[in-house]
């Protein structure tokens, strides 16, 4: 476990990944909701998933890395990360989600077909 003050560089690095990541899971939720229309009832339950996963990866990061200690610079640390990661690669990624997203309906679609 990272407790001492020159681990805090590396929590906080940590921090920024969990940030990133944060961000990524919502580009996926963000563009499975624009490629298939869902019902209202289902939104709402992926809002909750959604939420959910980002609870425990901030529980996680906060209990297994900082021994359960709340500091500011772990959530300065997520917000830079999810900040770069949508300034920077949010565009890329989640062109990247609808192609991918695309070509497993269509084979799915295809194989389907042929059954």
């Amino acid at each position: 476990m990272l407790t001492c003050i020159s681990d805090q560089p590396n929590i906080f690095m940590l921090s920024v990944v969990n940030g990133t990541i944060i961000a990524f899971l919502y580009d996926t939720f963000r563009t499975k909701r624009k490629t298939f229309k869902n019902l209202d009832i289902i939104v709402y339950f992926e809002d909750i998933a959604y939420w959910a996963m980002v609870t425990v990866a901030m529980f996680l990061l906060v209990y297994l890395i900082n021994d359960g200690e709340i500091r500011g610079y772990i959530y300065f640390g997520n917000l830079l990360g999810a900040s770069i990661y949508l300034g920077l690669f949010s565009k890329m990624v989640r062109r990247l989600l609808e192609i991918l997203i695309q070509s497993a309906y269509n084979a799915v679609q295809t194989l389907w077909k042929y059954i």
